[in-house]
């Protein structure tokens, strides 16, 4: 859906916009915790932004799955972390006590291919699964956009087009696209693969964000985000 071998660099412009830095990266690591101990499962990790953070905190080993080279090739290698080229959808994947997948769910085309890689994923969890999804149902562009993304979804049925652009407040970096589900949909293909006790998340905004952004600027994020964060379980 995506080539992110063309749009590597841009991409990696988007890891400074304000919903990604201060809210994404804190809510995905406060959702994966705890993590000492633990070998972590980064799907879809790009060139590891998400994956760097994770290494922090104290795991036996943080492992980066993606299915793009130029991607991999910009990430950074640290002791407890190793990253792999796979395809989610339909390559074995290692085994983890912790996995996320921020935004995989959303390349499905339809429920079918949905569950297809939740079942792919669900074989390689032991413990829990935390999911970042696009979810833009009723947010405003004009309030988002400033965070760092505008989503305009065709329909609110399984499977639409979702067309996205990131931005750094007012600094255009990229377009991307990805599919909608319903929240119930996804819940739904979830436990239909095994997974148990699904429950979602608001998202957090952390310090640094209050105090470099100021508390003003984060007015109406919580209320009006166009993502949603998911856990679940599989044993």
């Amino acid at each position: 859906m995506n080539n992110f071998d063309k749009i590597t660099d841009q991409y990696k412009l988007s890891h400074e916009k304000p919903d990604k830095k201060y809210s994404m990266l804190p809510t995905l690591v406060r959702l994966a915790s705890p993590l000492e101990n633990s070998t972590v499962l980064d799907l879809g990790c790009g060139d590891g932004f998400f994956t760097q953070e994770l290494a922090k905190h104290y795991p036996r080993l943080v492992i980066g799955v993606d299915n793009s080279s130029a991607m991999l090739s910009q990430t950074n290698q640290t002791p407890n972390t190793v990253y792999m080229r796979r395809d989610i959808f339909h390559d074995a994947l290692p085994l983890g006590n912790v996995a996320m997948a921020p935004f995989v769910l959303n390349y499905p085309k339809n429920p079918k291919e949905l569950s297809q890689v939740i079942g792919n994923i669900s074989r390689s969890v032991r413990g829990r699964f935390i999911g970042l999804i696009d979810m833009p149902t009723g947010c405003s562009p004009e309030l988002t956009k400033k965070f760092g993304a505008t989503k305009k979804v065709d329909s609110y049925t399984d499977g639409s087009l979702i067309d996205i652009n990131l931005y750094n407040q007012e600094d255009y970096i990229c377009s991307l696209q990805s599919n909608y589900f319903s929240k119930e949909t996804m819940e739904g293909k979830l436990y239909e693969n095994g997974f148990s006790n699904v429950a979602w998340h608001t998202p957090l905004i952390n310090q640094e964000g209050i105090e470099v952004m100021g508390e003003e600027f984060w007015a109406g994020y919580v209320d009006n985000c166009e993502l949603a964060y998911f856990t679940a379980e599989s044993y």
